[in-house]
């Protein structure tokens, strides 16, 4: 993300400004930075999860079409139907009971 500088006129003064007053333009300053950063954070947050999203999307899609592969579809230990898990050791798929063996 390219950061932008953005330029803000500042009005013309006629006098001098006294101490309060340029502590009171500092503060709006600083706070309407302040209000930047957070929706810049809150931008940048939301982008994150949103893409966090798609990828989790994805997985469930992958995990969905390797399920309906029919040697898929029963369990790789005792060949009951209805597969639950997925087992990373063997990297096959195992019923409720065959889960606790492995």
């Amino acid at each position: 993300m390219g950061s932008r500088t953005i330029f803000y006129p500042l009005p013309k003064v006629s006098r001098p400004l006294t101490v309060l007053q340029r502590v009171d333009r500092e503060r709006q300053t600083f706070a309407a930075l302040l209000v930047l950063l957070h929706v810049a954070r809150e931008t940048e947050r939301v982008k994150m999860s949103s893409g966090k999203k798609k990828q989790d999307e994805a997985n469930l899609k992958t995990l969905r079409e390797l399920t309906a592969l029919e040697h898929n579809k029963k369990c790789l230990e005792c060949g009951q139907r209805g597969i639950t898990y997925a087992d990373m050791t063997t990297t096959g798929f195992v019923c409720v009971q065959c889960s606790g063996y492995l």
